[in-house]
């Protein structure tokens, strides 16, 4: 559920009734909507308060952005990285016109509609202005090249693969993808 969602569900009936009704064991209380506005705003401000406490006690030593804000990469002073996938907001890699794929990732403009036909997949990398090598695949996942699957990949300048993820490609029970995507990070030797 998306935090758009949860909203709408916890605070859609303050915006149904000017009173809400909450019943405990003891007996029914009314509760004016003010009341419980302000109760509501103070937990944020708690929560609010938590969450940035905690992003301050992370110990960030950098950031590494996949293409188009979808991914971040955290690392940390104590050698962890985090990837943090940014699904609210997902900005396709590839676009449909006129019955055609084309890739669209960093200013490309490519009809891939026949490279990712019969099971192929599409292969693009670039490398950033702060020298990493950001790799995407594309292939599809259905009898039409609507339905597609993708992932990006990303090594730091000195050949380390730092993080990645990966969209739509029907993950089975073993912990392998779609042919075309292991084939084509076996060919990488990406490690995931």
């Amino acid at each position: 559920m998306t935090n758009k969602e949860k909203y709408k569900q916890a605070f859609g009936t303050l915006h149904a009734s000017r009173e809400i009704i909450l019943e405990d064991n003891m007996k029914n209380r009314k509760y004016s909507i003010g009341k419980i506005a302000v109760a509501c705003l103070c937990a944020a401000l708690v929560l609010g308060g938590t969450v940035t406490a905690f992003a301050y006690g992370e110990e960030i030593l950098s950031r590494v952005f996949g293409w188009s804000n979808n991914m971040e990469i955290v690392r940390q002073t104590d050698g962890n990285r985090e990837v943090r996938v940014h699904t609210d907001d997902l900005t396709e890699p590839a676009q449909m016109e006129d019955g055609r794929l084309y890739f669209v990732v960093n200013g490309e403009h490519t009809d891939i509609t026949d490279r990712i036909a019969g099971g192929k997949a599409y292969q693009y990398h670039y490398t950033d202005t702060e020298g990493n090598t950001h790799y995407w695949i594309l292939g599809p996942v259905g009898d039409s090249v609507e339905n597609y699957g993708y992932g990006e990949y990303i090594q730091d300048p000195n050949g380390e693969w730092i993080g990645g993820y990966s969209a739509r490609v029907n993950i089975h029970p073993d912990g392998s993808t779609v042919e075309w995507l292991d084939n084509a990070k076996a060919e990488l030797h990406c490690p995931w």
